[in-house]
């Protein structure tokens, strides 16, 4: 059986980012159990396992509520489009129910980690761009909301995480207008406001202008 190697990238990353994390929970492609009924970790019409469980281990930084919390808000505002249904800990959120979180009724709650299903696609399967969840290797400096107007000419990329590491979710435009709520320097947590939708993540500082309160 083939791992996509879109789930193979999510454990990957996880491993970079918590590298003393547990990992007994792990999996992409399933065991006998899983093979013996339909299952997103059974080889799909890609021709991909096409699901993984990244194990929840909270006292070495990789909770498993915090990546649920990360990805199902990345795929509402549709800023990750590879994923079609997240669980963890009873509870669930997917692409058919709008990404609105529920309460998971499955018979595997769940609780040792969080599962992420990647749609049956060979797109979604091949695509190894860094997921939307992020470490905390140093701390955040909340702040207040502050506003700030974009400086790059040529546009300003706002990415998943406070490194380049991370995929660009958005591409910000000379003199679009975004707000500040946190930091970790050289980069800046900010949203803005893309048409109808809202989008957030990381850019670096240095081609922000503050200005005032709009």
């Amino acid at each position: 059986m083939q791992e996509a190697p879109s789930a193979r990238e999510a454990l990957n990353q996880a491993n970079k980012l918590w590298p003393n994390r547990r990992r007994d929970s792990d999996g992409i492609c399933g065991d006998a159990a899983h093979r013996a009924r339909k299952s997103d970790h059974n080889p799909g019409r890609a021709g991909y396992c096409h699901a993984v469980d990244i194990t929840h281990d909270p006292r070495h930084g990789c909770s498993g509520r915090k990546i649920f919390a990360q990805l199902v808000k990345a795929c509402r505002e549709g800023t990750e489009t590879r994923a079609k249904l997240v669980i963890h800990n009873r509870m669930s959120a997917s692409a058919i129910g709008g990404w609105r979180v529920r309460r998971y009724r499955g018979v595997n709650p769940h609780k040792t980690h969080v599962h992420i299903s990647i749609k049956d696609t060979s797109k979604a399967c091949e695509d190894t761009h860094p997921w939307p969840f992020a470490g905390r290797s140093k701390p955040i400096r909340r702040r207040k909301t502050r506003y700030y107007r974009v400086t790059a000419e040529a546009g300003l990329n706002m990415r998943a995480g406070a490194a380049r590491r991370f995929g660009v979710v958005h591409v910000l435009a000379h003199h679009d207008m975004v707000s500040a709520t946190g930091a970790r320097l050289p980069w800046m947590f900010v949203r803005h406001k893309h048409g109808d939708c809202k989008v957030s993540g990381w850019v670096a500082s240095r081609y922000l202008a503050r200005i005032g309160r709009p």
